[in-house]
């Protein structure tokens, strides 16, 4: 138990990154001061993502947005990173023979790459927010394709009821829960041919309605129908 309870606490957490740093990040992607931007933001992040940060913000028009800004230097330090994912996949095939390695490692850095790209991102989650626009229980939040570039993704806000708290609901409260998860991924997958690679807890929230927000859509794929057979 205590491991599950730090590993929650880490799931959730922002690093400590310093908001000089990351206003230098958004001001130069979006090649303006954010007071010239935003109508207020909120320098303390509200969550972590896999390689940044989230804020809270207010457009001049008064929507609420999500900012998600990538970290400084991230991308070269990842890609730095992949070089080391050959030594190991040397070591893969001698331990198993039969496997497609060179295959499997073109795949993770091909995904990991993409990742890098918030633009790319957008564009996955625009695609789904389309899919499910006006969907009983599933909600994809809409992209501000006019805020969002390589390193920061503008996307309107959403609030909700998180995984930890989600947890002691009744167990009916949950059967339901899982099953729009299940049904959100899997139907992504097999009738869309669109899978979302990362259905950890924190990329979810239930919302005041009763449908479930999606969040987080770098680790993407485009399946060719034909591998689906």
């Amino acid at each position: 138990m205590f491991g599950q309870r730090e590993l929650a606490k880490l799931r959730d957490a922002a690093p400590t990154v310093s908001f000089k740093q990351m206003r230098k990040v958004i001001e130069d992607d979006l090649e303006a001061p954010i007071a010239e931007v935003f109508g207020s933001f909120e320098e303390e992040p509200i969550a972590a993502a896999s390689i940044g940060q989230v804020y809270r913000a207010m457009l001049p028009d008064g929507r609420e947005v999500a900012v998600k800004v990538q970290y400084p230097g991230v991308a070269a330090a990842v890609r730095a990173d992949l070089q080391n994912l050959e030594m190991i996949m040397r070591l893969l095939k001698r331990m198993t023979p039969g496997l497609d390695v060179k295959a499997i490692a073109e795949e993770i850095k091909e995904r990991i790459v993409e990742e890098l790209d918030y633009e790319l991102e957008a564009q996955n989650q625009r695609s789904l927010a389309r899919i499910f626009a006006g969907h009983p229980f599933i909600f994809v939040p809409d992209v501000i394709s006019s805020l969002s570039r390589e390193r920061v993704l503008v996307s309107e806000y959403v609030s909700g009821v998180g995984f930890e708290d989600l947890k002691g609901r009744p167990q009916p409260e949950r059967d339901r829960l899982g099953e729009i998860i299940f049904r959100f991924f899997m139907g992504c997958l097999y009738r869309h041919r669109q899978f979302s690679g990362d259905p950890h807890p924190g990329n979810f929230l239930l919302q005041d309605d009763g449908r479930v927000a999606f969040l987080d859509f770098g680790l993407f794929k485009v399946i060719d129908p034909q591998k689906l057979m």
